[in-house]
């Protein structure tokens, strides 16, 4: 852990988030951050400067997840920071500059800014002195410019890598104070995917054929918006679809900051697992995180990809219970992909088999919420 007093701002520090020696910051980088240089600061009553200068390459699942922790580390913990993101300077060699200014444009593209405005309407307010016309315009200066090709229908659609993977949100950012995400930003941010025939976008772009690339627009994109509804209290919603060039993989990751999935699912799994005390985790019906060891919650969880489960009751509960498991289907059976959910300090990991156990780790954020991460093999870039 690095930290140093900000130079030019008065009572501040400065934390260093560290990349992978490759430059990649995802979310084992993240977590590594959050917990090590941000936590032990939470409540500090000094300015933190989270200082994101060395990352290369982003993960959008970890800059979506970002944005929900930086919104608690705000409202919820009182914090004041400032981020310094990655640029050029002239000190860099060429290949150097490259690399960073890759960097930031890959941030404009994908309208990191608009993530940022869940938590200040002026951007600027959040980012070091120096740096308050980062997004202005929001526009990439070098990398990932806007280009047009023509499908084989004839139709000219801009390229995925260029415009339509950027970060949207569920909430309504014209009303002020914490408005809950409603179905009807849900359905609109549908409609836009929709519209946009971006089916056709992951056909000609990332190769993949056109009865699956239209499964994901129409089948697994859908499920996993309409999935956040399932989490009460959420005020902010995110969005996104990136390439991830190295590992050949298309990512779409939908976060949230509402209540946990295991919180949300502990009655039903009550209920189904005839489960009134156990002996290694829950000593009451009332869902206590604490009490409950990780490997629990891993199972409560799980048992919320099952098919039919669902937190409705009554009429409600009738066809409910089916976005989680088509999301894990979807993903594995139908992609070869992998599934990663995010979720109350525990990450699970499905892949090879939806029917398998998943693989369950500790993941500790000190923020409420759920993140899910869908990756799926493509083919090779189309020009």
């Amino acid at each position: 852990m690095t930290l140093i007093n900000g130079s030019s701002i008065p009572n501040s520090f400065t934390v260093f988030a560290q990349p992978s020696e490759s430059g990649f910051f995802g979310l084992t980088e993240l977590g590594t951050f959050t917990k090590l240089n941000v936590e032990p600061y939470a409540e500090s009553e000094t300015t933190l400067i989270m200082d994101f200068s060395a990352v290369q390459v982003w993960d959008i699942s970890a800059l979506l997840w970002l944005v929900v922790a930086l919104d608690h580390y705000r409202r919820n913990a009182g914090l004041s920071f400032l981020l310094r993101l990655p640029e050029e300077n002239n000190l860099m060699t060429p290949i150097e500059k490259d690399k960073f200014a890759r960097s930031a444009d890959y941030l404009r593209r994908w309208r990191f800014d608009r993530g940022l405005k869940n938590i200040d309407a002026e951007v600027g307010n959040l980012l070091v002195p120096e740096q308050k016309d980062y997004f202005n315009p929001p526009e990439p200066r070098r990398f990932y410019l806007e280009r047009k090709m023509q499908t084989e229908s004839g139709l000219l659609q801009s390229l995925i890598s260029r415009r339509l993977a950027e970060i949207r949100g569920l909430s309504d950012l014209s009303v002020t104070g914490l408005v809950p995400i409603s179905p009807d930003k849900i359905s609109e941010c549908i409609r836009q995917f929709q519209s946009e025939r971006i089916g056709d976008i992951l056909n000609t772009q990332c190769a993949i054929e056109k009865r699956k690339a239209d499964l994901f627009s129409d089948h697994l994109l859908t499920e996993a918006l309409l999935n956040v509804q399932e989490h009460p209290h959420a005020t902010i919603g995110l969005v996104a679809i990136s390439t991830m060039g190295r590992s050949n993989e298309l990512i779409l990751s939908v976060v949230d900051n509402g209540a946990s999935i295991p919180e949300t699912i502990y009655p039903r799994y009550l209920r189904d697992k005839s489960l009134k005390k156990d002996k290694e985790g829950p000593e009451t019906s009332e869902y206590q995180r604490d009490k409950i060891k990780p490997s629990l919650r891993g199972e409560i969880t799980n048992h919320a990809t099952q098919k039919g489960v669902t937190s409705k009751i009554g009429p409600e509960s009738l066809n409910a219970g089916m976005g989680l498991t088509y999301i894990k289907e979807d993903s594995i059976n139908e992609f070869r992909g992998k599934l990663t959910i995010i979720t109350d300090s525990i990450k699970l990991t499905y892949v090879n088999d939806a029917n398998a156990e998943p693989k369950t780790d500790e993941w500790y954020h000190g923020w409420r919420g759920n993140l899910i991460r869908i990756a799926i093999p493509v083919g090779p870039s189309r020009p």
